[in-house]
């Protein structure tokens, strides 16, 4: 089974048991030694939050309310061995209009400082339909390794 498919098959699964079954699973949020184990794995911080120690990835935003949208935080993750940064969005689960996730994006204005000078530029963030965490919906995309500064504005809008 391909990583995106076992995504797929985790969380029907565990949708089943919460829903079907009426079986509560392990709350992990509190437990240390787990999260040391896993921590920046990969789907990792699409499910849980940054340290505060953590010094090769960092929260750009968090609890910023954008147009049509309640940004919980936005991340930017270091890529190992790549040329690129990855930004995840995490938004309050909520569409207005009766949209579907798939047919919208994320649009970001951010403001960014590269070789000294800041400039601001929108970065569309695509949704991610394989990480479902319960209260969040999750946007993402990768960049190139600017250094950005802050969130000025920002919408869920139609592809």
């Amino acid at each position: 089974m391909t990583y995106k498919g076992s995504l797929v098959a985790t969380y029907k699964l565990a949708e089943y048991i919460i829903d079907s079954l009426q079986i509560e699973l392990p709350n992990r949020k509190a437990n240390k030694k787990w999260h040391k184990i896993f921590y920046g794995e990969e789907g990792y911080f699409e499910n849980h939050n940054l340290s505060s120690n953590d010094q090769k990835n960092k929260i750009i935003a968090s609890k910023k309310i954008l147009r049509n949208a309640k940004l919980n935080s936005l991340l930017q993750l270091d890529m190992s061995n790549k040329k690129s940064k990855k930004l995840v969005a995490k938004i309050q689960r909520h569409l207005q209009q009766k949209m579907s996730y798939n047919d919208v994006k994320l649009r970001l204005v951010v403001k960014y400082e590269v070789n000294g000078k800041e400039q601001s530029a929108n970065v569309d963030l695509i949704y991610d339909k394989f990480h479902k965490p319960k209260e969040e919906v999750i946007f993402s995309t990768l960049i190139q390794p600017i250094q950005i500064k802050s969130i000025i504005d920002g919408a869920i809008i139609k592809k």
